[in-house]
């Protein structure tokens, strides 16, 4: 049995939770806006998978459709001071039909006229129970320091960010992944995670947590996170060496999502070891910000167990009283 079937989740014990209730009531009204209407993304383009759903391909009830974003995966205890964050960059495409996962419209359709705890029940049946491409691959993780119930999960774009498939041969949209060579991709994911309802549930989230340990996903997800805590007027600093990170011309929109925040490859962090603090002026470190390799990467480090032994060494030391070197 997985670690998800055993895990404990809020929805189960009907926790209401006010970020969830405002990106379920008011995400899909975002593709009202120049930019981000059905209209705008056809084939071949990028954009929300919940605003690009084909009737050709789906049925007529995928027709003049936009569903709501994805709500936090929260356990039931996701602001305990144990707890553990885990943070990435954008949900990958999940309907059945149009992704290679298997969640039915017509089920995400009847959710979106109730309640999010009853998407979320919905969610962990079918996309997150037994999915070996991303949930299943964080449970070690998990079992290490949340357990079943302090976690949370979420994107900094809460939408499933996809490429629109081409043609008959191109049925599935592809997870977008922002790629250096295509600005479209990169201007796609920062317009989604730079937007002010998507900053404004990732530091409510965040701030509303005891928690100190946030996990990032991958190097671009790690950027993004580090830009928005700067714009929050927050100081980030290297942990081993106390130097205050500033950011360079690699952190313009939307170049943050294919430039590296720091110096330092996922690799080498785990070799360091080392990770971001972040606290308020001349404050103790209120969080400590640590780059793991991305699910879809995990042959790079097999059941992340350099991993854990890294983020036990983090969780440690997230009580020492590290300071910034120098005044920002």
């Amino acid at each position: 049995m997985s670690f998800w079937s055993n895990a404990d989740f809020a929805f189960q014990h009907g926790i209401e939770d006010s970020i969830n209730e405002e990106i379920w009531s008011q995400s899909a009204k975002v593709h009202q806006e120049a930019g981000f209407r059905p209209a705008e993304l056809g084939a071949g383009r990028y954009g929300a998978q919940q605003a690009m759903l084909d009737p050709k391909i789906l049925g007529p009830s995928a027709e003049d459709v936009v569903l709501p974003w994805v709500p936090d995966v929260l356990g039931s205890e996701w602001n305990h001071e144990g707890a553990i964050h885990v943070v990435g960059l954008a949900y990958a495409g999940f309907i059945r039909g149009i992704s290679q996962r298997r969640f039915p419209l017509d089920d995400y359709l009847g959710a979106s006229k109730g309640h999010w705890h009853r998407f979320a029940e919905l969610f962990l049946n079918h996309v997150i129970d037994g999915d070996s491409a991303y949930y299943e691959p964080l449970a070690p993780i998990l079992e290490a320091f949340g357990g079943r119930s302090r976690f949370f999960l979420f994107d900094l774009s809460r939408a499933s960010l996809v490429k629109r498939g081409v043609g008959t041969t191109a049925r599935f949209d592809k997870p977008l992944s922002p790629s250096s060579k295509d600005a479209d991709s990169q201007q796609c994911v920062a317009s989604y995670c730079e937007r002010a309802e998507s900053e404004r549930w990732t530091w409510d989230r965040l701030r509303r947590s005891r928690a100190p340990l946030i996990i990032v996903l991958g190097t671009a997800a790690e950027h993004g996170l580090l830009k928005l805590f700067s714009r929050k007027g927050q100081s980030v600093w290297d942990f081993a060496s106390n130097a205050l990170w500033k950011e360079g011309n690699g952190s313009a929109s939307p170049r943050w999502t294919v430039n590296y925040a720091g110096s330092l490859k996922l690799g080498e962090r785990l070799e360091s070891p080392t990770w971001w603090c972040v606290g308020s002026d001349a404050e103790r470190a209120r969080w400590h910000v640590v780059p793991i390799y991305h699910p879809s990467r995990k042959q790079r480090d097999p059941l992340y167990e350099r991993t854990v032994q890294f983020l036990r060494r983090a969780a440690r030391d997230a009580d020492t009283d590290c300071r910034p070197s120098c005044g920002p």
